[in-house]
């Protein structure tokens, strides 16, 4: 009988979370495992789990963890008897804990994504229900030694198991390349930025802006696209109109053909404060784009400065605006031999099917009573704090 995986999700919202756990669940499937996924709140996602993956969602209200959210997941995953629990953020995270000794579940796995826990309180949450679940992992190495040095994970019990994304997905297409840009407004021989995220402050777009201005005071022939919203866009847009972007930059809110937008830019840009490891910069490296990223979570660990692109550190337009300028201004195939360790890059450390290998790997060891592997799972050679 196929082992049974079920999957706690916060909601069903398109997130960088839950998009990972819509490619897994297939990914799964094919490795034997019947998979479920259960989410707190519902969301536009739950349609989009291939045929085969059982979804239900809760429709609850989030907040606290209060006994009648504990209540109603332990009468869930009772019913669904799965083998293996894998929870995804807060608070599916403490809930999957809190709910695990009243489900009677064999594993439980739960997942961070973010460099901080969310507050004193949700940090303390962490510590407290910590022996709860089986393992926890975050998805970049710096995240790891955050939760760490916070509280949130003893050394001992967190590890590190990265996003994985299709890299076929996002292979370089000259033909759509033309076709987007042109759709763009973009010249032909004019070199074109992109950026992809929630438009908020956390992404720190303002800062973007001014690197962006800065390179073309250099002399870049730069244009910038912004695809995303959120509570910032109104703010950013008139950010773009206070600088005289106006006819440089365009913000294309929400778009379902991000693929082609990175086949069709010269670099992509991020200026983000924080980050855990961004899918984005996955999708982008697979498109064979090289990047101007900020130092922040997992970023240096997608981007080899001076390989694949270009790491400054936060908070610094002058610093982002030089490297922008030192990318757009390179010779052609300069650029194309750092586009190229990008995709080498990724689809080497994160395609998708290597990293179902290591979760279905770490499920089967920890069902056997079996620690996870110490070389891939947990490096206490770089333990921060």
């Amino acid at each position: 009988m196929p082992l049974r995986l079920l999957y706690v999700l916060t909601s069903m919202g398109v997130g960088g979370a839950e998009t990972q756990v819509l490619a897994l669940s297939e990914a799964m499937r094919r490795r034997g495992w019947t998979v479920g996924v259960l989410a707190l709140a519902g969301g536009p996602l739950e349609s989009a789990f291939p045929d085969g993956v059982s979804t239900q969602s809760l429709g609850l209200q989030l907040g606290r963890v209060t006994p009648r959210l504990v209540t109603r997941v332990c009468a869930a995953v009772r019913r669904w008897r799965p083998d293996v629990v894998h929870s995804h953020t807060l608070p599916a995270n403490l809930i999957s804990r809190v709910a695990r000794p009243l489900s009677r579940v064999p594993v439980l796995v739960t997942s961070c994504h973010a460099m901080e826990a969310g507050g004193r309180r949700r940090l303390v949450a962490y510590r407290l229900t910590d022996r709860l679940a089986d393992w926890t992992t975050n998805v970049s190495e710096a995240a790891r030694r955050a939760y760490i040095a916070g509280g949130a994970a003893r050394p001992d019990r967190i590890g590190v198991l990265p996003n994985g994304i299709d890299v076929t997905r996002f292979r370089p297409g000259p033909d759509a390349r033309r076709r987007t840009r042109a759709a763009l407004g973009v010249p032909p021989a004019a070199f074109l930025w992109l950026a992809v995220g929630r438009v908020d402050a956390g992404k720190d777009y303002p800062g973007m802006l001014d690197g962006f201005a800065r390179s073309l005071a250099d002399g870049a022939d730069g244009y910038l696209r912004i695809a995303g919203v959120g509570p910032d866009l109104s703010a950013v847009g008139r950010a773009v109109s206070e600088r005289g972007l106006g006819q440089r930059v365009a913000l294309l809110g929400l778009r379902g053909d991000v693929p082609d937008l990175l086949r069709a830019c010269d670099g992509y840009v991020m200026s983000s404060r924080h980050e855990g490891l961004p899918m984005v910069l996955l999708e982008a490296g697979a498109s064979g784009v090289p990047m101007v990223v900020t130092d922040a979570g997992g970023n240096r660990e997608i981007v080899e400065d001076g390989v694949s692109g270009y790491v400054v550190p936060p908070a610094d337009p002058r610093a982002l605006g030089a490297a922008m300028s030192r990318l757009a201004l390179a010779a052609p195939n300069a650029r194309a031999r750092m586009g190229a360790a990008a995709r080498g890059h990724v689809a080497e450390a994160f395609a998708l099917e290597t990293v179902a290998d290591r979760w279905d790997d770490l499920y089967r060891r920890l069902l056997r009573g079996a620690p996870p592997q110490a070389d891939e799972h947990v490096r206490p050679e770089t333990e921060g704090g």
